[in-house]
């Protein structure tokens, strides 16, 4: 059976509705908030298939502008594939695939993460699986003047997106021009995990616990080292950060393998920057 084939449902309120409902009974994952603030923007495009006015498979695309060693590039994030439950095993999702590798043969990587019931599926396509590493660092917390900066003021998303627009001074890996993306993180369920430094004018997004500190990004432009900084967002009982980003030099840090439920998988026909590099994507760039 041939279904209709629709490349961005953002501005249709009836498939809009049909791919939300999809999302949220394949993952549990709503974008309806993500809509009504104003962040699905042109970076974030479904390709779905469609009957009788339902979205009932979809492989959306996610454009992804990222500086790596002082060069930019253009990457395309493959996310939030699903198909309906009655509509499964008719290869919905590889005629997507391919419409997206089709459409974006000019992008210089592609890429998408993928959980362990679908590992044996990319490969077909000529994606590879890639290790990932995160880096840590044993840390001593220094008195600052970081906090929270509460995430339902419009002040305070609009200096976000200020400092975000700068980028990280100290990521070898990191994603610009996708505020939309961090807002969804920052925007939902990580809203209580913004710190920001009046004296610094920089702006971090970490999660804290006893005696770890989980920095997932940092925004702005400063003078000071990472150590630095981190030593200021640390909490007094803090002893390791860990990064969720890949810093350019990593001497006196560890590097470990990521084991988790996300495996990278990068397109073989594309640039791999993975080959010959311990690096993360950042964990705020997952879509």
């Amino acid at each position: 059976m041939t279904y209709r084939l629709v490349k961005q449902v953002r501005d249709n309120e009836v498939l809009r509705q049909s791919f939300i409902e999809l999302a949220i009974e394949t993952f549990d994952l709503s974008f309806e908030q993500w809509f009504q603030d104003g962040y699905w923007s042109d970076n974030y495009i479904p390709y779905c298939f469609v009957a009788d006015e339902r979205v009932i498979a979809n492989a959306s695309v996610n454009i992804m502008d990222v500086n790596f060693a002082d060069e930019k590039r253009r990457y395309i994030q493959i996310g939030t594939v699903m198909t309906a439950e009655n509509y499964r095993h008719q290869g919905l999702s590889q005629q997507l695939i391919n419409e997206i590798l089709q459409d974006y043969q000019d992008a210089s990587a592609v890429y998408l993460f993928a959980n362990e019931t679908v590992l044996d599926f990319y490969p077909k396509f000529g994606f590879t699986a890639m290790s990932e590493y995160q880096t840590s660092l044993s840390i001593e917390p220094v008195a600052g003047d970081f906090q929270k900066l509460p995430m339902d003021q419009a002040k305070n998303r609009q200096l976000l997106k200020q400092l975000y627009q700068v980028s990280n001074p100290f990521s070898k890996l990191s994603v610009t021009d996708n505020y939309g993306l961090l807002m969804f993180y920052c925007g939902n369920f990580m809203e209580d995990c913004v710190y920001y430094s009046a004296k610094r004018n920089l702006a971090v997004v970490a999660i804290q616990s006893s005696t770890n500190l989980e920095c997932l990004d940092i925004f702005g432009e400063t003078e000071l080292t990472l150590t630095e900084v981190l030593s200021e967002v640390a909490s007094e009982t803090t002893e390791m950060v860990h990064l969720g980003f890949t810093p350019p030099k990593t001497v006196g840090m560890s590097l470990k393998k990521i084991n988790s439920d996300e495996q990278l998988f990068v397109y073989s026909a594309k640039e791999n920057i993975f080959i010959n590099n311990q690096l993360m994507f950042p964990l705020l760039s997952h879509a």
